[in-house]
């Protein structure tokens, strides 16, 4: 009785785990999916938790818009693009900030809404979208 349960047992083990891996060779012979464009910060989130391997398919990308936000205390930039989506980036010492094509601070971005403004940046996922480069005006 008992041989008859433990067989019983791995059967069905075996059987799950054929199935499991049928449907991993399914989804890898469709191949890896491209990193999905991500218009918020909220969207980069979701495709991480879809996809643990897309904090490294993502790199570095680029903003184009509107500054419309600068808070020197939360050390964050908002831009918005053409779209009108907002896109709240974080600055840190590592951040290069250029206003007129000279290097600058964050509390000179402050003087500077409105104005059009090109970001570099990275989804480091945890800490949310890190600027990279922030480029005021020529």
């Amino acid at each position: 009785m008992i041989k008859r349960g433990l067989l019983t047992l791995m059967g069905l083990a075996l059987v799950s785990f054929l199935g499991c891996a049928g449907l991993f060779a399914q989804a890898t012979s469709q191949g890896a999916a491209p990193a999905p464009k991500a218009t918020t910060h909220h969207a980069m989130r979701r495709a991480h938790s879809a996809n643990p391997m897309a904090q490294y398919q993502t790199g570095i990308h680029n903003v184009s818009g509107t500054l419309t936000t600068v808070d020197s205390s939360k050390h964050l930039v908002i831009v918005k693009d053409s779209d009108g989506i907002p896109f709240d980036f974080v600055v840190t010492r590592g951040t290069r900030i250029e206003v007129n094509g000279k290097k600058d601070t964050l509390d000179a971005l402050d003087g500077q809404t409105n104005q059009q403004v090109t970001v570099k940046f990275r989804d480091d996922l945890h800490s949310g979208l890190r600027a990279v480069n922030v480029t005021v005006g020529g």
